[in-house]
């Protein structure tokens, strides 16, 4: 379940396509991060973060 995201930009994207280059950490408790590199044809745009609760079904 995703709990916040949040982005931060330092340039507007160029083009139609973003690269999302995403790393996520889960703890054996179900507490998680994701982490996102954004890029798009010319570079780097920004990066995102986001809490997660994993938990079973």
């Amino acid at each position: 379940m995703p709990t916040a995201l949040q982005l931060s930009l330092h340039r507007h994207p160029v083009g139609d396509w973003v690269l999302l280059d995403a790393r996520t950490s889960l703890a054996g408790d179900g507490i998680g991060a994701t982490v996102t590199e954004l890029h798009d044809e010319s570079g780097s745009v920004g990066t995102g973060t986001q809490p997660l609760l994993v938990q079973p079904r």
